[in-house]
């Protein structure tokens, strides 16, 4: 085995990496695959290696029909091929000099392993970062570190380096056909998607977050649809709250157990001022995303407090609105004109702080956009009837593959298994096939989901039926509301943004700000999200 190449590779052995060395090829893995294993992986590559087709052209081809989510590398004694799933759930990182050529499995293992001239700022991708919460494409803060993309592998051999996206998210595949045959076509995804998760369940306990939406349902109505019954389902944020409620209904309609956990306000605080959210922090920086900060809190509590088993698998419902329709921008709304449709999506997702929004700070946006499509090859597929589908596009190769996903972290750094059916490859490959007008507003999903009745927790058990909490609230903001509407409805917005936000939010995260500093905010903060980009950047010495 040459020792260039292993010390090409730099890995943090913990949270799930798997390495095999044998047959003279070294192999890296993490996630889980389905009808496969990591022996299997590393007995295909050896079978690569050894019929002298251990290339790019065939290791992304075999990638590409691997089912499952994962990430891994393999180190033979000439090269390095490395690869991130469709969803890129696990992510890595790789420098881009290739005379100084390193990848790690953790963005700071390059960081601090390279020179000062690798920690030159990207100025860019700060930008990006601060009104999104995430950069756009491979590019980290950092000028010659970079990130592998969802669907895309890389290669590394005799000083060159190649990248190949083996697969992008492609909506624009339509395949016509009457509603009767998508449902019938949903249904075989669906049961299909539920057999597989089963099987990989293999009797071990599953626990779901719950929410009052459609996705988690999902997940707890099909496992009992599928006969599993250890299942434990929580949910999270302020007591009474109507996400809880709902989810508390569904376990018991379902007969699984039930917990919600209400982490007060000051423990909170005491958690996000913790050594363990800032070693969760450190451990996942990307230097590319902002914390993923969703539950984390939630799910050390579980871990410390042993609610869960230790084997225990988490199953959320990532991402399920999204994909089947839930983010499709409607067609009316829609100039034919191309550059007027990425400035409408970079103001939909490049809006954190309301003083970015400049014209030229959103030019900047719709270049790199243009930049990123264009190598996806993606651009081309752009027309007037597909427009909403590039839209999807965008959003799966950005705020999707590049934030949302990493919620999964939470549950690696507490060392729990998960999964992800949502994203699964036949979900992928079944609502890149749906027609417009099936997809939009999620039309085919809810109606397959609520005549199907899975569980019985579909038929009279409203979703996502929303009321404010904590109720002390709501005289409060309905006289603010009525004193306030003479100015429009802007200024209401934007008092509400800055007064009431930060007490309605369900999940308690916006303590990790203090109050008074959302309140005398004159910015245009969004939400808790443009706080953490702010908190991030200015732990990185970055002031935007």
């Amino acid at each position: 085995m040459s020792k260039f190449f292993s010390k090409k590779v730099l890995i943090s052995e913990s949270y799930g990496w798997e390495k095999i060395e044998k047959d003279d090829l070294i192999l890296w893995f993490k996630g889980y695959l389905f009808k496969s294993n990591v022996q299997n992986i590393h007995l295909q590559a050896v079978h690569f290696l050894r019929e002298n087709t251990f290339n790019m052209s065939v290791l992304s081809e075999w990638v590409n029909g691997l089912n499952g989510h994962f990430a891994f590398i393999l180190i033979s004694s000439s090269s390095i091929f490395a690869t991130v799933d469709k969803v890129n759930t696990t992510p890595l990182f790789y420098s881009s000099n290739s005379d100084d050529f390193f990848l790690a499995n953790k963005a700071s293992l390059i960081i601090n392993q390279s020179s000062d001239t690798k920690k030159i700022v990207d100025t860019q991708a700060s930008l990006e970062i601060a009104m999104s919460g995430y950069t756009i494409g491979r590019k980290t803060l950092y000028h010659e570190l970079f990130q592998l993309t969802s669907g895309e592998c890389l290669y590394f051999e005799k000083g060159s380096l190649n990248r190949v996206f083996y697969h992008t998210y492609s909506p624009w595949n339509v395949k016509d056909r009457s509603e009767e045959e998508l449902k019938k076509d949903f249904n075989a995804s669906l049961n299909l998607t539920m057999e597989e998760l089963v099987d990989s369940i293999n009797g071990r306990q599953v626990v779901i977050p719950l929410s009052a939406g459609n996705d988690s349902r999902l997940v707890a109505s099909g496992l009992k649809h599928f006969g599993v019954e250890n299942v434990l389902c929580f949910s999270y944020g302020r007591s009474g709250n109507f996400e809880s409620k709902m989810a508390s209904l569904i376990s018991q309609k379902l007969g699984y157990d039930f917990k919600h956990i209400d982490i007060s306000d000051s423990n909170k605080k005491k958690f996000f001022k913790s050594k363990k959210y800032k070693d969760y922090v450190d451990d996942y920086d990307s230097y590319s995303s902002i914390p993923a900060v969703q539950d984390i809190a939630e799910i050390c509590y579980i871990n410390q407090k042993n609610l869960i088993a230790e084997d225990a698998i988490i199953i959320n419902g990532n991402t399920g609105d999204y994909i089947s329709g839930g983010h499709l921008f409607q067609s009316k709304s829609l100039n034919a004109n191309k550059d007027d449709i990425l400035r409408q999506f970079s103001l939909k997702h490049y809006s954190l702080w309301g003083k970015l929004n400049t014209h030229n700070n959103h030019s900047l946006i719709k270049e790199q956009l243009v930049k990123m499509s264009e190598s996806r090859k993606i651009v081309s597929f752009f027309n007037n009837a597909d427009s909403p589908f590039f839209f999807e596009a965008l959003e799966y190769l950005g705020r999707q593959s590049m934030y949302v996903v990493n919620q999964q972290e939470a549950y690696d750094f507490n060392n729990y298994d998960w999964r992800l059916p949502l994203w699964s490859d036949n979900f992928l490959s079944f609502w890149e096939s749906v027609p417009y007008e099936h997809k939009v507003g999620q039309r085919l999903y809810s109606k397959v989901l609520y005549e199907n009745n899975w569980g019985g927790v579909w038929k009279g058990m409203p979703i996502n039926n929303k009321t404010i909490t904590p109720n002390w609230i709501i005289p409060l903001r309905f006289l603010s509301k009525v004193c306030l509407s003479p100015f429009g409805k802007s200024y209401w917005h934007s008092f509400e943004k800055n007064v009431f936000q930060y007490w309605m939010d369900l999940t308690r995260n916006s303590v990790i700000t203090p109050y008074h500093k959302v309140l005398f905010d004159n910015n245009g903060q969004r939400n808790t999200f443009s706080w953490v980009s702010k908190e991030y950047l200015k732990q990185k010495k970055i002031i935007i």
